[in-house]
């Protein structure tokens, strides 16, 4: 029993330390500068807010359709902390390290932008 009791306690210790080096890990990922286009001030990615576009599809038949649609991160927007205006992320001179940073790391949304809205497009 006493190995057991062992065993589990390294693997607590292994999951506290995971836990913080991935905190460790988001606090870097939202310390990244971005640059916006139209103002050219950069700011933390984590201080700008994301627009999340989600769109429609109807009922098609019986069992089809009816329900939402997330879009990919390139497709949606991000708005500028210092001058509160949008940028579509398709077409930021970044848009690759954006999409990297929020798609390529399994942190959600909300967790590394400031503030998360859903735009929803029929």
């Amino acid at each position: 029993m006493a190995v057991i009791t062992t065993l589990q306690r390294q693997l607590d210790k292994l999951d506290n330390d995971r836990v913080g080096v991935l905190k460790q890990k988001l606090q870097v990922i939202q310390r990244i500068l971005v640059k916006y286009v139209k103002c050219h001030k950069k700011s933390r990615l984590g201080t700008w807010s994301f627009i999340q576009d989600r769109w429609y599809v109807e009922p098609y038949s019986c069992t089809g359709g009816d329900y939402w649609n997330y879009s990919k991160t390139e497709t949606c927007d991000i708005v500028c902390p210092k001058c509160n205006s949008e940028n579509y992320i398709y077409n930021h001179p970044q848009k690759d390290k954006i999409v990297e940073l929020v798609d390529g790391h399994h942190f959600s949304t909300a967790n590394i932008f400031k503030e998360v809205t859903e735009n929803f497009k029929r």
